[in-house]
């Protein structure tokens, strides 16, 4: 029979051993290592009835760290909200929005906004509170950690937390205008700042929010009975286009996979914009649904490139046709776009990020091919100029002598700024490193260095290019 002791103090390994990771043999006043080494030798006693708490079959992992289901209150959840904001008042949350998302994606209208404005919190309904923190979560700066660049604690944070509060507000049983909107700004910050797989993730509940205004509003009567105010029914409506368009810009970042929406069809929200819809008189809105057309064609394109037709010359003139009206759309942006909001039109964007996936296309072509010869000759004429402009409009917005502010750079621009410095990586493998070609693919990656400081997303982009660019293009580009 055993003549160890069931209880009282037991005697693990020694410190050092334990340090060392090393089995020790428990020898008193000092075990083997330590005599060995002329060290003090000590041990850690434990008391096992002491700190070993009786288990509880009926007790569950985990409850003891989620909240009270008796404070999952309306109120409760406000007064959370409200925490996470940090002193900050309505008109703070809604001067972030028009200084720093609307004027590259205006989803909510001055009226709307101004519509449902409180004066205090106390005035605010939980929906509206949640709404403004996924607005200063969008417009929120990363600032890093002092003793490591890559993190970004006070982000992090705050958008764990404004998950959290939208999946509770969801739980609740919320179902209204600003929790869809805010679900959507959720996403738009996870697609800015690179985090995938969740902005794929997140854009499919986005898409459901929006639906589920059409089948209930907030007092669970089905809408499509109701008789909604043209004013309402126009919210819902551009914020359904909104989705539109984070879902087709989110396909166009993934590759090859198609957007959630394309096969999709609900009663009551349309695809696309019909023609005898009015165009607002804010001209900004206007702006918002020429954006909403350039996301259009830029499906368009999409489907062109990972969904080829079998019959080609069929396939050349529906591309041709794209590419015309992408052109077409294009200079009517020029004409309707002041010349200080140009750099910053998502919609002006969207038809270069269309441009320059054709042409990055047209180059792969048989030239020797007598039907694609000419698109061949097309797209690399014409992907020179497109690479020229973007290297011009991304160098002069982080250009502090312009009078800009990276806190105001277009994010949507970050793709297109990747996808040219792609490009010109592949050539560079191709031998070509003439110098024009180094200084723009050089100075685009400055670009993304310099933007990742507001967007996280150019940092991600960045690691893809140098997944991809070998010390000898790297080497070619110190010495310019």
């Amino acid at each position: 029979m055993s003549t160890r002791p069931h209880s009282g103090p037991t005697q693990t390994s020694c410190s050092r051993c334990r340090e060392k990771k090393r089995k020790c043999d428990k020898a008193s006043p000092s075990c083997s290592l330590c005599t060995r080494l002329h060290l003090t030798c000590t041990y850690q006693l434990t008391t096992p009835s002491a700190t070993l708490p009786k288990s509880n079959p009926t007790s569950h992992v985990g409850v003891g760290i989620l909240p009270d289901s008796a404070t999952l209150t309306p109120s409760h959840i406000k007064r959370t909200l409200i925490q996470l904001l940090s002193n900050r008042q309505p008109n703070d949350a809604a001067s972030a929005y028009c200084s720093v998302i609307k004027p590259w994606f205006h989803i909510i209208s001055d009226d709307a906004l101004c519509r449902r404005l409180p004066s205090s919190w106390d005035e605010a309904t939980v929906d509206f509170t949640l709404l403004s923190l996924t607005i200063v979560l969008l417009s929120c700066v990363p600032k890093r950690h002092f003793s490591n660049e890559s993190e970004h604690p006070h982000l992090m944070s705050l958008y764990f937390s404004t998950k959290a509060c939208i999946a509770l507000v969801e739980g609740a049983g919320n179902s209204s205008l600003e929790v869809a909107q805010s679900k959507l700004f959720i996403t738009l910050f996870e697609v800015v700042h690179g985090f995938y797989p969740a902005a794929y993730m997140s854009i499919g509940a986005a898409v459901r929010a929006v639906e589920a205004l059409i089948i209930h509003d907030e007092s669970n009567a089905p809408l499509i009975q109701l008789a909604l105010s043209e004013e309402r029914r126009g919210d819902i409506m551009m914020t359904w286009r909104g989705v539109l368009i984070v879902d087709r810009y989110i396909a166009i970042e993934n590759g090859r996979w198609p957007s959630v929406t394309r096969d999709r069809a609900f009663p009551g929200l349309p695809k696309t914009m019909p023609m005898e819809t009015p165009l607002p008189i804010s001209p900004p809105r206007h702006q918002f649904l020429r954006l909403f057309e350039a996301s259009t064609l830029l499906e368009k394109v999409h489907v062109s490139i990972y969904e080829p037709v079998s019959e080609r010359s069929f396939e050349t003139e529906e591309v041709v046709l794209i590419a015309q009206t992408l052109s077409s759309l294009e200079t009517v942006l020029y004409h309707e776009i002041p010349d200080k909001q140009k750099s910053f039109s998502s919609s002006l964007i969207f038809c270069s990020i269309g441009k320059l996936l054709f042409c990055e296309n047209g180059i792969k072509l048989d030239p020797a091919d007598q039907e694609l010869g000419q698109c061949f000759a097309i797209a690399t004429a014409s992907l020179d100029i497109l690479i020229e402009g973007v290297v011009r409009i991304a160098e002069q917005l982080v250009q502090r002598e312009h009078g800009a502010d990276i806190k105001f750079f277009p994010p949507f621009r970050i793709y297109l700024v990747y996808r040219s410095a792609a490009i010109l990586t592949e050539k560079m493998h191709l031998n070509d490193l003439s110098g024009i070609n180094l200084q723009r693919l050089k100075t685009l990656r400055q670009v993304l260095r310099t933007v990742s400081q507001r967007w996280l997303g150019a940092e991600r982009y960045l690691k893809l290019l140098d997944e991809n660019t070998t010390p000898r293009i790297l080497k070619a580009m110190e010495k310019i």
